[in-house]
């Protein structure tokens, strides 16, 4: 039983690791770009350029993935969990990494 449990963690490692990596790098990227932000003042608006409005939708899309990955964990780890057990069956399978995109892209 202990054998069996033990195995189940370790087969989560990655779906674990790999979705707190995406996490931690979009917390490090928001406060990094918090720190820069000057002049919140809306009389200091000015018509953005088109590459503050892209590095607006990057912002946003990074901050998107940070807040709302956590909640999505159990989801994208049950997903990995089939998967695995489809694999071993022999049966086809679809990644669980094109799952966790699919869900970000959404």
């Amino acid at each position: 039983m202990l054998g069996r449990v033990l195995t189940l963690s370790n087969q989560r490692l990655l779906p674990v690791l790999g979705l707190g990596a995406v996490v931690a790098v979009a917390w490090v990227y928001l406060v990094y770009i918090a720190a820069g932000i000057e002049g919140m003042s809306l009389a200091a608006a000015k018509p953005w350029t088109p590459a503050e409005a892209a590095m607006m939708l990057v912002m946003w899309a990074v901050m998107m993935a940070g807040m709302m990955l956590p909640g999505a964990a159990p989801m994208i780890l049950l997903f990995a969990t089939i998967e695995r057990r489809q694999r071993a069956a022999g049966e086809p399978a679809s990644s669980t990494a094109i799952f966790g995109l699919g869900y970000v892209i959404a």
